[in-house]
């Protein structure tokens, strides 16, 4: 009997693996707000995380 084998294609992270020592925190989008990320992200070729990281860093610049 022959086994099957099935492959998926994931999705590719832009993030290098430097960033596993950060402490990781959660909240949710808006769908939309998430395409919209999704799409930056997709443009920039960075992650999602990233592109979050680098909009926190401006935006605490910016407050200071």
């Amino acid at each position: 009997m022959k086994a099957r084998v099935e492959y998926i294609k994931l999705p590719k992270s832009y993030s290098p693996r430097k960033d596993w020592d950060m402490d990781t925190i959660s909240f949710k989008l808006p769908p939309e707000m998430k395409a919209k990320l999704d799409i930056v992200a997709h443009k920039r070729k960075v992650s999602r995380s990233e592109l979050i990281r680098i909009a926190i860093t401006k935006y605490l610049e910016e407050v200071q």
